[in-house]
């Protein structure tokens, strides 16, 4: 239920309907973790989004208290949001 609240909240903001589906799901991961709440916070990173920035995004992302919390998973997830791919950041994940 709680993934299907948080992916209605999100078809409704363009720039997530505009990424790719490893970033849509990792958008949905830091959600799933952040709240959705939690995650509008990153203002910084969404605007590196809107814009196709996605380096920026990467950066943004790594500066939060989460990244410092959750070292490990954040680093991954910023990879991902940089460019990098799941399948490379999470190999023993199967996918498709």
């Amino acid at each position: 239920e709680k993934l299907t609240e948080i992916r209605h909240r999100l078809v409704a903001e363009s720039w997530y309907v505009n990424l790719d589906s490893e970033k849509q799901a990792i958008i949905i991961s830091m959600a799933y973790q952040l709240g959705i709440t939690g995650l509008f916070k990153f203002k910084n990173m969404i605007k590196a989004l809107k814009a196709k920035d996605y380096k920026m995004a990467q950066i943004e992302a790594l500066d939060s208290r989460w990244a410092k919390q959750t070292k490990s998973r954040a680093k991954k997830h910023a990879n991902i949001l940089g460019g990098g791919t799941i399948k490379h950041q999470y190999p023993d994940i199967q996918g498709d």
